[in-house]
């Protein structure tokens, strides 16, 4: 059976955390553990997923103002 939830990746970050991969874009954690944000933030962009605390996506809020990474 097919599932439509999406893709979720989480790999280890290169400082000891995690990073979460979600259609070719990087995020990062907030203070909570549901809550993600881009990792372009910095730059601007106010693209945010939330996923459940199991890691099962939820939703997205906002857009990204930028094309997706090169992230595969």
């Amino acid at each position: 059976m097919l599932s439509n939830q999406p893709v979720l990746q989480f790999v280890p970050s290169k400082r000891g955390g995690t990073i979460l991969i979600y259609n070719r874009n990087s995020f990062v954690q907030t203070s909570s553990k549901v809550r993600w944000y881009c990792s372009k933030k910095f730059r601007g962009c106010r693209m945010r997923i939330v996923v459940t605390a199991d890691g099962q996506f939820v939703t997205e809020i906002g857009e990204h103002n930028h094309p997706p990474a090169l992230i595969q």
